[in-house]
């Protein structure tokens, strides 16, 4: 339902061995946010991401989102929602192309929907001449720009971005990457990110 939060939590905790990497977490996010989850190393930001994204499942509590069970619903969740993991997996797709060609046959898109949208993005980030590269020829930070182009190609309704802006993206990157963010809030997509860098998450 559209008045409802677009992701609800209560009382969620993830445990590794012994370690508590998340606590007793509840909160409500509302459709239409941009919601930034700030901490320094190892205070469980990406577990937390990783937790409302469904890869871990919790310890304890719960987690909804769009209304959906995020773990019994996880699918059709995945369908309607992209998540940027810290460091971009690429698996077998040898190039970018072939990789973001893949990620946007994934979520249906249209080929020329896909070609419509894939050359301008690539020009924001300039990373078109680089599209049929090997990845052994591109910088941590190019490979970055390919993985944010992947989570913002199709429409969804929600996005998670782990540290998007580390690994090595340029200020280039990072000015389409805000852009990107405020573009899709306008449109009423929900994005949460996590940063370690206080001036990021004001901006």
């Amino acid at each position: 339902m559209e008045d409802t939060p677009i992701i609800d939590i209560v009382g969620l905790s993830k445990k590794f061995g012994k370690t508590h990497a998340v606590d007793g977490v509840s909160l409500q996010i509302e459709r239409g946010e941009i919601i930034c989850i700030i901490g320094p190393n190892s205070a469980g930001k990406t577990t937390l991401l990783l937790l409302m994204g469904g890869v871990h499942y919790p310890s304890k509590g719960h987690v909804t989102v769009m209304g959906l069970h995020r773990w019994k619903d996880n699918f059709e969740i995945r369908k309607r929602s992209t998540f940027l993991t810290a460091d971009p997996l690429f698996g077998a797709c040898p190039t970018p192309y072939e990789f973001l060609r893949f990620y946007a046959q994934i979520y249906g898109m249209p080929k020329q929907e896909f070609l419509d949208k894939v050359k301008p993005m690539c020009d924001a980030m300039e990373l078109t001449e680089h599209l049929d590269k090997g990845w052994g020829e591109l910088s941590l930070g190019m490979m970055k720009k390919v993985g944010l182009i992947a989570v913002f190609l199709p429409e969804v309704e929600l996005r998670f971005l782990d540290e998007p802006f580390a690994g090595g993206i340029d200020p280039r990157g990072m000015e389409t990457l805000y852009r990107w963010m405020q573009e899709g809030k306008a449109r009423g997509e929900t994005i949460v990110f996590s940063t370690q860098v206080l001036e990021q998450a004001e901006t």
